[in-house]
């Protein structure tokens, strides 16, 4: 546990993936303008999460119940009193907390708020969440990621458009690097560009089937790419019967290991969004193409992807269960760098190289409130 004799900062977010990640940067950013700064991340205890926190040399508590099992904490009694919260609070007594988002940055930054402890709400998405909509009027700073955020938010405080806040990629050595050996396979020889599709949204997902098939439309312009996909566990088998079907260099996996270091290795990012969520990709710099079905419910995932591909960012496949419609996206693409890297560049400066150097500033300055008592 983070000691009393420093300045501590609790980063809480989680119940969706990715928002604790983009504390990462906002708490490298503080330990190089505050001495002796220490910091405790609270999160929903998926692996990839707790692995990245570690390794980056921060502490790490999960919440309740495994993530597979766990109900969402924002449907929680009022008179439940937020106890596990308050604890882990008083227990670590920080200078400030940061709500990242999610269930679980809701209820620690309720505690928070309950404690008279400073708050600091990033929203991550476009659309403002019900979480950042609970917690605003509690806070002393809330951060945005896009300007358009701001006409749908009612807040009793400082309000700035700092963008995103993204850590950089986890990078291997070049040495023996291959999509192959991320997927858990024996490593092969270098190639010349790599496609990830990432179709995480159970079995029987058209974008198994469909996308495929239009990768072999487009062969062509494929020459020593390698493609590698991740679906759910039970369709691993028949996607890659169907790749080696086609003759397409691809492996078809359940699992990637580091996929962060995969990504900043690949030219191309295909995913499903939701569960995937292309903010959290943009770390990567890869050009990203998501796979939005006509019946998505307009979530926060989705309402980025939109915000993204309004500002050149991003391109959305609203049809991914038809072969034409990736033919179509992805036909410039492949065929010509110059739309992939005109891409990144959009995505770059739609999320601002400087937000976490903004937040942590800002953090800082708000330091000077009151001290909390812990009741």
């Amino acid at each position: 546990m983070i000691q009393v004799s420093t300045t501590n900062f609790v980063l809480a977010g989680g119940s969706e993936p990715g928002l604790l990640l983009a504390g990462l940067a906002v708490a490298d950013e503080l330990r190089a303008i505050i001495p002796h700064a220490r910091f405790l991340f609270a999160g929903s205890g998926t692996a990839e999460e707790c692995r990245r926190i570690c390794h980056a040399g921060y502490e790490y508590v999960a919440f309740g119940n495994p993530p597979e099992s766990r109900q969402s904490r924002t449907w929680r009694l009022p008179w439940a009193g937020w106890g596990e919260e308050r604890r882990l609070l008083k227990r670590s007594r920080p200078a400030a907390v940061i709500s990242l988002g999610g269930g679980i940055g809701e209820s620690v930054g309720r505690a928070a708020a309950a404690l008279g402890l400073p708050l600091a709400v990033l929203e991550q998405h476009a659309a403002v969440s019900r979480a950042t909509r609970r917690l605003a009027p509690k806070a002393h700073l809330v951060c945005l990621g896009f300007e358009e955020t701001r006409r749908q938010l009612v807040a009793n405080c400082s309000v700035r458009v700092t963008g995103i806040p993204m850590a950089p990629p986890v990078r291997k050595p070049a040495d023996g690097e291959t999509a192959v050996a991320e997927a858990g396979h024996t490593a092969a020889a270098a190639r010349s560009g790599r496609l990830v599709i990432l179709a995480d949204d159970g079995p029987g997902r058209p974008l198994n089937a469909a996308l495929p098939r239009a990768l072999r439309r487009l062969h062509e312009h494929l020459p020593g790419w390698r493609i590698v996909h991740r679906t759910h566990g039970s369709e691993v088998r028949s996607v890659q019967r169907l790749y080696r079907r086609l003759g397409l260099d691809a492996v078809a996996t359940g699992h990637i290991h580091n996929l962060p270091a995969l990504l900043s290795r690949s030219e191309l990012v295909i995913a499903t969004t939701p569960p995937v969520d292309v903010a959290e990709l943009a770390a990567a710099t890869a050009p990203i193409v998501a796979a939005i079905e006509p019946d998505s419910p307009e979530c926060p995932q989705v309402c980025t992807a939109r915000a993204l591909q309004r500002s050149g960012a991003c391109v959305i496949v609203d049809e991914p269960d038809r072969e034409l419609a990736w033919a179509r996206a992805l036909e410039p693409l492949l065929r010509d760098p110059g739309p992939r890297r005109q891409l990144a560049a959009a995505m770059q400066r739609q999320l601002r190289t400087d937000a976490a150097w903004q937040m942590a500033s800002m953090v800082r300055e708000i330091l000077s409130a009151p001290a909390c008592v812990y009741a």
